[in-house]
């Protein structure tokens, strides 16, 4: 669930983005995953669906990894970038990582979604 002001629209990156609608500082909670987003179940999905959604969720139990947890508002139109401004936690919090200006694209690192506990 987003916590800041937010936009979607066009991207440079990929497809549609999220950009902030609003000055976000550094350190700032962005969003959070919450009961109200969407949990899915490994077993049974088609193949593709896996893929999918290995490629854009966070493991609800990533010791089994049988479960993943996905935004359900526009935070799920977050682009990745190798140099985000924002951070997932595997918590499910998503911090800024610098100060974000309006009109600027939100981003964040695929590879870091289910990281090690160095990123809490």
């Amino acid at each position: 669930m987003l916590l800041v002001k937010t936009v979607i629209g066009p991207s440079q990156i990929h497809g549609i983005g999220l950009f902030a609608n609003q000055v976000i500082e550094e350190g700032t909670l962005v969003g959070r995953l919450t009961q109200w987003d969407v949990v899915v179940e490994r077993e049974g999905l088609p193949q593709q669906l896996d893929d999918f959604f290995m490629d854009y969720s966070i493991f609800t139990d990533r010791a089994t990894q049988t479960a993943f947890q996905t935004y359900c508002d526009n935070m799920r139109f977050m682009n990745h970038s190798k140099q985000p401004n924002c951070l997932d936690r595997p918590n499910g919090d998503c911090v800024a990582v610098r100060k974000i200006y309006p009109g600027e694209e939100m981003t964040c690192d695929y590879g870091l979604i289910s990281a090690s506990d160095a990123y809490k």
